[in-house]
């Protein structure tokens, strides 16, 4: 359907007068033919004044200039065209809350037919773009049938939703006239006009929303306190009601059952209302090759079998993926320092220089370093352990001093399962740390424990000798040695799994990476890999077989997406307020332009050309 206008219809009223002036012209000037006469003495005799009304009969050519001047009025008065084409944005809501049962479908399935009904409304002039979360870049502009298509094909992803920048990407585009979002989070209190904005929420139908999902997993290393690996499963409830939780544990004892898992043990915990327990489960072992896989079946107290979101229920985790190489500055030799005994980090000695490098592209390739008895004039741009180590903003006292265990920090993950309450006098440098770290362990002559974050690195400072590790022979040391490398860990890496959709840096030769759904990818070396887009495990083949290959978990664990009580909200950045485009009349002023140009000249050649005689006419 076309909308035709005037940009400047003022103009419109030259019109009238233009037509008054063209007609008053032909009037005057007369409509009769000339003829030659042998003289004009018979003129004088007729009366200058006609006796009755003359009657206008314009000649074809006062039409044409009519036409001209029509033309001329609309061009000046601003005439455009337009259909009720608008160029659309549609985010489309991917996220892994969408998954959620919504009766006998679901959210996602829900929002990607509103959607189409949205697009199929729209005129056939429009151009849209489909965004979804995880999406790098807005995809190209397609007409709206196109656009159904690419939302019919849209599939749930294991990505938080992440809709205020969406919504920017999508008003960055040029010419955007509206952004349509369809989602089960809630619409902004305040929002720009040409934004639509369609929630879609398991509250606003009374449906239930009781969830339980695991939380976390991680690959505990072995200690004192232990027989040998554990691994420590989260398990959350965003339920209104308790809940009984079966945990399924299996196996997968070799590269070849990858996809065979073996049953190990059942667990069965109780959670109340909101409860989130922390399961211990021991491991027959834990060495490269071998995969955990743990998922949960929940009753609600209702009798109602599974929850509302299933997709969170499932975590894998191996002992290969905890390894990560450690770079250890230190006067002392790794059998010095005891770590040759721990094999679940990849310790290597090396220099101040190389530790000044950065990390990756040329630069070294540690996730975590150890700093002993070592001063630094820099501040390491990884997780960091100093021992009796100094650096910027970080110093130690001179000399070692005599303290007892004065206060420290129970809720701190550094000083998991450490008893303070035995230890007597202990000889230490006293710490003096900058404000982004927190003193947890204090002595009445000062802290000798300190923590804390900066620029998303974690540090840790000790005033005491930890060293060498002991294990059981000294479990104080042993443990707070352990715990230090497993808190500084988890910013570089969960322990034993990764991230879903955190590029890997794959090193040395490769033939293959194998994913989970059985789909086969030629890695670059040197070059950050790309994660499967599910969790699950995955296999890196090295170029000499087979028989080597290294068995790698992933995980994706969201609490913001697995929450499906809590009604969401979104506060929406600055986005610029656009208002509906100004019709383009380039087009059809320049059309109009190029016609009256034309036709002048054709005016000018019939003026110039004259017409041939008639027969019968008077010669001169």
């Amino acid at each position: 359907m076309l909308q035709w206008g005037f940009l400047y219809p003022v103009m419109l009223g030259a019109i009238p007068l233009a037509l008054a002036g063209l007609v008053y012209a032909y009037l005057r000037r007369g409509s009769a033919p000339r003829r030659i006469v042998s003289s004009v003495l018979l003129l004088k005799l007729l009366p200058r004044q006609p006796k009755y009304r003359r009657t206008f009969k314009p000649p074809t050519r006062f039409y044409f200039e009519l036409l001209l001047l029509l033309l001329l009025g609309f061009g000046a008065a601003g005439l455009y065209f337009r259909g009720t084409a608008q160029r659309v944005v549609v985010v489309l809501d991917s996220s892994l809350s969408t998954a959620a049962r919504f009766g006998d479908t679901t959210v996602h399935a829900e929002l990607r037919e509103r959607a189409a009904q949205y697009l199929s409304a729209l005129s056939s002039f429009s151009e849209v773009a489909v965004l979804q979360p995880g999406d790098s870049a807005l995809g190209a502009f397609v007409s709206p049938t196109e656009a159904q298509a690419l939302v019919a094909s849209s599939t749930v992803r294991y990505v938080e939703d992440r809709l205020a920048q969406l919504v920017t990407q999508a008003f960055s585009a040029p010419a955007v006239n509206v952004v349509a979002v369809f989602s089960d989070i809630e619409a902004p209190s305040t929002m720009p006009a040409n934004l639509r904005w369609q929630t879609l929420s398991l509250a606003s139908q009374g449906l239930r929303r009781d969830n339980i999902t695991i939380s976390d997993v991680s690959l505990q290393p072995p200690s004192p306190l232990a027989k040998g690996h554990t691994a420590q499963l989260r398990v959350r409830s965003f339920a209104e009601q308790a809940a009984e939780v079966r945990i399924v544990s299996e196996v997968v004892r070799s590269i070849k059952e990858v996809w065979r898992p073996v049953p190990l043990r059942n667990f069965d915990i109780e959670l109340k209302q909101g409860e989130e327990r922390i399961v211990p489960i021991e491991l027959p072992e834990a060495s490269a090759g071998i995969a955990y896989h743990f998922r949960i079946e929940p009753v609600l107290s209702d009798g109602t079998r599974g929850d509302v979101l299933p997709l969170d229920d499932s975590a894998w985790v191996t002992a290969q993926s905890t390894g990560t190489r450690v770079a250890v500055v230190s006067p002392r030799s790794l059998a010095e320092l005891g770590l040759e005994k721990l094999t679940l980090f990849d310790f290597e000695s090396t220099s101040i220089e190389e530790l000044k490098k950065p990390r990756g592209a040329g630069g070294h390739e540690f996730g975590l370093a150890i700093v002993d008895r070592t001063p630094l004039d820099f501040i390491p741009t990884i997780p960091t352990l100093l021992s009796l180590s100094s650096m910027p903003e970080l110093t130690l006292g001179e000399s070692p001093q005599q303290g007892s265990i004065s206060a420290w920090s129970e809720g701190h993950d550094v000083l998991s399962y450490l008893q303070f309450g035995a230890l007597g006098s202990i000889q230490i440098l006293r710490i003096t740390s900058p404000l982004w770290m927190e003193p947890i362990v204090e002595t009445t002559t000062g802290a000798v424990v300190v923590a804390g974050s900066k620029d998303n690195s974690r540090y840790v400072g000790l005033g005491l000798d930890i060293f060498p590790f002991r294990g059981s022979r000294d479990p104080f040391s042993s443990v707070l040695l352990l715990n230090s490398l497993k808190w500084l860990a988890r910013t570089t890496l969960t322990q034993g799994y990764r991230v879903l959709k955190t590029p890997m840096l794959l090193t040395g030769p490769l033939h293959r990476v194998e994913v989970g759904n059985g789909e086969v990818q030629e890695p670059v070396v040197g070059e950050p890999f790309a994660l499967p887009t599910r969790p699950g495990p995955f296999i890196v083949y090295p170029e000499e077989g087979d028989r080597n290959a290294t068995l790698l978990a992933v995980n994706f664990f969201s609490p913001g997406e697995s929450d499906l009580l809590t009604a969401t909200g979104i506060v929406l950045p600055t986005v610029e307020e656009r208002a509906e485009q100004m019709p383009s009349v380039s087009g059809i002023a320049g059309w109009l332009a190029l016609i009256v140009f034309f036709a002048l000249i054709l005016d000018v050649v019939r003026y110039l050309i004259p017409a041939r005689p008639r027969a019968g006419s008077v010669g001169a």
